[in-house]
């Protein structure tokens, strides 16, 4: 009994460590896991900085207004703000690596529809869609960052590794758009998703392991109004920098209220 008791003992502090984890047993090494969830988010990161430099390219060869121009950052940050409280819910509903695998799916069909995009109209409606597969696959990053490691040195190490990310993504995003832009054309600061989000994809079926479910209510109508009065918010603000604010079609009319001057006969 005493050399059971030795061999069971390591074992309960490491299934307390990881309260509802893992459903499913684990398909890879800890270390691959972390390292595509890294990738994952460092992907998104730079997907918000990347197409900035191209913009200017992009407007001359699709003839972006210049009010108009900037929707082609505005509609990602619309749909990604507007459906993270919402996606976040459907991840614990499906489960995240679920989650993961369809947010980085539609992320990676919008790239390649932006790269293809012929006109204004598409280029913006690509940019929609990537937002929402990214609010729809970065809850599930943490989630399963969280999941898949002990509290200890394995999670600090791999906390660093997603805030080095985070931190770093914005300037080889800077970096990249400019390369690409310069050398492949401005089609490519979108193309270039499509591997990065396709070796990610392989790597989560293979490697991330699904996590606990848990049955939830949505707020559809709060999300939709939530989009809807961001979009209604941002539309009034670069139309009247294009038309003026006292436009009809271009935002609010502001007046000026003069004060009412008091009469002869008025005390």
């Amino acid at each position: 009994m005493s050399n059971d008791s030795r061999t069971e003992a390591p074992d309960a502090p490491r299934a307390a460590a990881t309260p509802g984890a893992a459903v499913a047993v684990r398909r890879g090494p800890v270390a691959l896991a972390v390292v595509i969830l890294v990738l994952t988010q460092l992907m998104f990161v730079v997907d918000t900085s990347i197409v900035n430099v191209a913009l200017p390219d992009i407007g001359r060869e699709l003839r972006f207004s210049s009010a108009g121009l900037p929707w082609g950052v505005t509609a990602h940050a619309l749909t990604f703000g507007g459906l993270m409280l919402l996606s976040g819910k459907v991840g614990s509903m499906i489960g995240p690596r679920c989650a993961l695998v369809l947010g980085v799916s539609l992320f990676v069909i919008a790239s390649i529809a932006g790269g293809l995009a012929p006109s204004a109209g598409v280029l913006v409606t690509a940019r929609a869609l990537q937002g929402a597969g990214v609010a729809m696959a970065a809850p599930s990053v943490m989630v399963l960052l969280m999941g898949i490691t002990t509290p200890g040195p394995q999670r600090s190490r791999a906390m660093a590794m997603f805030v080095l990310a985070v931190g770093a993504g914005a300037a080889v995003g800077l970096l990249a758009g400019g390369v690409l832009t310069q050398t492949l054309g401005w089609e490519w600061v979108m193309f270039v998703n499509a591997p990065i989000g396709l070796v990610v994809l392989l790597g989560a079926v293979r490697n991330l392991p699904e996590m606990e479910r848990r049955r939830t209510s949505l707020d559809i109508g709060g999300a939709a109004a939530s989009i809807l009065t961001m979009v209604a918010l941002v539309f009034a603000f670069t139309s009247a920098a294009d038309r003026g604010w006292s436009s009809s079609g271009g935002g609010w009319v502001v007046r000026r209220r003069r004060p009412r001057t008091r009469g002869p006969g008025r005390v």
